[in-house]
């Protein structure tokens, strides 16, 4: 959708004000008022036809006029446009009440706005500086230390304004906002960690919270006031009213519907600036109309600088450490290439490599027809055409490019990169020469990102007819991205430029380009030497693996092994020379068929087979394989691979023995369902049968029967019913517990099986005898589930408290939302308790309690274990807090994912 026209829209020129305050506009030589709002008169008592036109010094009383005309004052002997503010006591007030009075200067005009004071004065706080900055704490300023001190200005901004929600929001490159901390009242939907597209903001709001650092809308109900003007100002020609730095200036429409879809009835944002620039706003919500005081205002501000000001910090203790690394790098790298070492080996191999630098998981140098990369990088082929890419890209000549979606460009499927491994997206490249050809360039691999939105950030809002309006769901939405490396930060660009600086220092950009095979060859060479015996052995830590070169014509050869590689592989040498071994190694991998079958497969991610070994027979090993380095010139491609091997076969026959015990168990489980299902049913039928003729022996519908009678026949229709429950508690267990039998998933509400629950239990037997009460909401509450199941949980838990209750105690029933979206359902009751340690055991099949006043009350021991085994399945748990004599709680949890969000219905 396009939002251009909300862009556009000159939120600074809007003509209207708030209704809580009034406004005067001062101008000209006599201090005459051009223009006032239309309620002036419920402030001033005067109405806007006698201040319009009229000297300030008319227009006010004597004793606010004597408080206003020193602001005006300061204001106009500040250079910059600046706002001061004072308190106005009753007796200088007009009306006999407080007020509060605001004067800035801006756009040529003085600005006067009177709001009366709605609101007692704050408690006293510590100075927000101080507690922010104390709790910072000792230490280096981290990325964690920073959230800490975010979540610790939410929570102080909320003890100084009582607003329901306080959020520290921070804006990203692309200026979406992020919620990093909050604080919201109990039953709130969260908005942390939720993001928010830049249309949200636009430009020429971010704009307005650059000038006017704190904004605050008192009722987002209330009809806003038109600002009349007097005179000349009427003109068509004149200039139009600025209020960008007003306190008491209205918002747009948009904005407007914006915080009633998201149930806002007031809201107070302040700036958070670091270096001049908009970092992020703490911005408050509240649920009903709010006023707070200039002072608390200020105190705000205050805490917003001051949290600037760690943030300001933290960035700099980073670019410190940054700056540190790539200095220490950047040294390493000119002090090999000045020893006589070639660029390759300089940039692709060591301690302190080009992708160690930059962050990166991969590099390239290309020199005229030859390039040579390490690490991840992409084929031959694709790397020739991100470099041609990067060419055409450098549009300022400034030789350093960033290719952010770097398949996009590479992408042909001539040339795929072997299956499981990792993809380079991100590229960044440093032209150093185009004659001859020099690059300098690194390689990110993909990533997965899930970013969560408030509501689909492809539809921030809605067109109706020639009106947009914003989204009316604020539900989290998750996107997810595959195909995207991390950013290239602005620090990878100097390092960038420092690198190709030291080798045009140090090297003859002239003599690289016909070097690169040759040096490439050499330190392939280099690599396939490192041995510590004779034979090609070498060490890398105790693990087994080898050296693999992929020569010009495909053919793959063993350029190098350890010990352990041998052992592994069990061969008996046929020669003691070093090219004998070597021989030897290579016809064992051949016939295990490992370099033609595994190794393309174990890039990226770690790949089992088997094979078969004369001494220690079926084994299974764990390959892993990386690229070390690759030439490409105009005679071919060749690559060293490193590969890694581990014996797992300890580990696989104990996998192997655990699956065939759980098939087992699975399928014992299985035949006990069954059995279940059948014996119950045979059960069931004699049963019902029992109880249908108690019950017409007890009510005479078989034929007179004596008191003696009815009772024995109510006694045989208690006990068929107890014996009912018990099949079908014991039924739902096995079903659930076994977690081959998912529950169905069906779309019914909550609160209305909770009054159903809570209607049967009152009309019980003994259930007189105890005080109910129950806290239900009257909504919906919309959730996916198995009806009959969770309802035979909750009056399980009912029951029990009915049962192990003493006569006048109290069960409270209660169904909450929670803060991570979950919904839960708390049984409390005044009764027994269960010992500390018993609780334990109560969830176990056929265990209750030991004390004798809860093992003397009638049950089997199901019905907790029922209950667990049925919330578990549904993907929730079971909670339990239990005081002996004084009662216990039952908590009930389903997940976020079966519940659907507040105020939605089912499709």
């Amino acid at each position: 959708m396009d939002l251009s026209e909300c862009e556009a829209e000159p939120i600074h020129l809007i003509d209207r004000i708030q209704p809580h305050g009034c406004l005067l506009v001062i101008g000209g030589e006599a201090d005459r008022v051009t223009h006032a709002s239309a309620n002036v008169k419920t402030v001033l008592g005067r109405p806007p036809d006698a201040v319009l036109g009229a000297p300030l010094a008319e227009s006010l009383p004597p004793g606010l006029l004597a408080l206003v005309q020193p602001l005006i004052a300061a204001v106009r002997a500040a250079r910059d446009p600046e706002t001061r503010s004072a308190h106005c006591p009753p007796e200088q007030a007009p009306d006999g009440r407080a007020c509060h009075v605001t004067v800035h200067r801006y756009a040529g005009r003085v600005i006067v706005e009177i709001e009366p004071d709605g609101t007692p004065v704050p408690r006293a706080s510590p100075d927000p500086r101080t507690r922010v900055t104390e709790q910072a704490g000792p230490g280096s300023p981290d990325v964690g230390a920073l959230h800490r001190i975010a979540d610790e200005t939410a929570r102080m901004v909320a003890d100084l304004t009582g607003y329901d929600r306080v959020m520290m929001y921070r804006f990203h490159p692309d200026w979406s906002g992020e919620v990093i901390a909050e604080l919201r009242q109990e039953g709130m939907e969260p908005y942390v960690g939720l993001r928010y597209p830049a249309s949200d903001i636009p430009s020429q709001a971010r704009a307005l919270y650059t000038l006017n650092l704190l904004r605050v809308i008192a009722d987002v109900a209330a009809d806003p006031v038109p600002v009349l003007a007097a005179g000349a100002e009427t003109d068509p020609g004149a200039e139009p009213l600025d209020l960008s730095l007003s306190v008491l200036r209205s918002v747009s429409n948009y904005h407007i519907v914006y915080l009633r879809n998201m149930g806002v009835r007031a809201t107070l944002v302040a700036s958070v600036m670091v270096d001049g620039v908009l970092w992020g706003m703490i911005a408050c919500h509240h649920r009903q109309p709010r006023w707070v005081s200039p002072s608390v205002r200020q105190a705000v501000i205050q805490a917003a600088e001051a949290f600037a000001d760690r943030v300001r910090a933290h960035r700099l203790y980073i670019e410190t450490r940054r700056n540190q690394i790539v200095d220490h790098g950047v040294a390493h790298l000119e002090s090999r290439l000045a020893a006589g070492e070639d660029p390759v080996a300089v940039l692709m191999t060591g301690s302190e490599r080009l992708q160690d630098i930059l962050e990166s998981d991969g590099a390239v140098l290309a020199m005229g027809d030859a390039l040579a990369t390490g690490g991840v990088a992409p084929s031959p082929a694709a790397t020739r055409r991100a470099l041609a890419a990067a060419l055409a890209a450098d549009d300022d000549g400034s030789g350093v490019v960033f290719v952010p979606d770097l398949r996009r460009v590479t992408a042909t499927g001539d040339d795929p990169e072997p299956r499981g491994a990792p993809v380079p997206s991100g590229f960044a490249a440093m032209i150093l020469s185009r004659a001859p050809l020099i690059v300098l360039g690194a390689f990110r691999v993909a990533e997965v990102r899930e970013v969560f939105w408030a509501g689909d950030p492809a539809r921030p809002a809605v067109r109706t007819g020639d009106t947009i309006s914003p989204r009316e769901s604020f539900a989290a939405w998750k996107e997810t991205h595959e195909d995207l490396a991390r950013d290239w930060e602005p620090w990878v660009r100097d390092a960038l430029v420092r690198c190709g600086e030291v080798l045009r220092r140090v090297l003859d950009p002239r003599n690289l380009s016909p070097s690169l095979p040759e040096a490439t060859d050499a330190l392939g060479s280099r690599l396939e030497a490192m041995a510590e015996v004779s034979g090609g052995l070498m060490s890398i830590g105790g693990e087994s693996g080898g050296l693999v070169v992929r020569e010009r014509d495909g053919t793959r050869r063993l350029a190098s092994i350890t010990h352990g590689f041998r052992d592994l592989f069990d061969v008996v040498s046929t020669g003691d020379d070093g090219e004998s071994l070597m021989a030897d190694h290579q016809a064992a991998v051949n016939s295990s068929q490992l370099l033609d079958r595994i190794l393309d497969r174990a890039f990226g991610a770690p790949v089992a087979c088997e094979f078969w070994s004369r001494a220690r027979g079926r084994r299974m090993i764990e390959v892993v394989a990386r690229t070390l380095l690759t030439l490409d010139d105009p005679g071919g491609t060749r690559r060293w691979d490193m590969i890694s091997l581990r014996d797992i076969t300890g580990a696989h026959r104990s996998h192997e023995a655990m699956t065939i015990a759980r098939q087992r168990a699975e399928a014992a489980s299985d035949l006990k369902t069954e059995f279940l299902a059948k014996i119950s049913h045979d059960l069931k039928t004699p049963l019902n049968a029992i109880v249908g003729f108690a019950d017409m022996i007890g009510s005479g519908v078989a034929g007179p029967a004596d008191d003696k009678v009815r009772e024995y026949a109510g006694i045989i229709g208690g006990a068929g019913q107890h014996l009912m429950k018990l099949i079908e508690d014991l039924l739902d267990l096995s079903r659930f517990d076994s977690g081959r039998n998912p529950p169905r998933d069906e779309v019914l509400d909550l609160a209305t099986i909770l009054r159903e629950c809570g209607a049967w239990i009152t009309v019980q037997p003994k259930a007189d005898r105890l005080a109910w009460s129950f806290d239900v909401p009257d909504p919906p509450v919309w959730i996916r589930g198995e009806r009959m199941a969770l309802k035979r949980a909750i009056l399980n838990l009912l029951g029990n408290a009915l049962k192990f209750t003493p006569p006048d105690g109290a069960v409270h029933l209660e169904l909450t939302r929670l803060d991570d979206g979950a919904v839960a359902v708390s049984v409390t009751d005044s009764g027994l308790g269960i010992p500390q340690e018993e609780l334990g055991d109560i969830f176990l099949p056929f265990r209750r309690g030991r004390s004798p006043s809860i093992a003397s009350r009638d049950g089997a021991g199901l019905g907790l274990a029922m209950v667990r085994a049925t919330v578990e399945s549904h993907g929730g748990r079971v909670d339990v807090l239990s005081t002996p004599g004084q009662g216990s709680t039952f908590r009930m949890v389903l997940p976020a994912g079966r519940v659907y969000p507040a105020g939605t219905h089912p499709d």
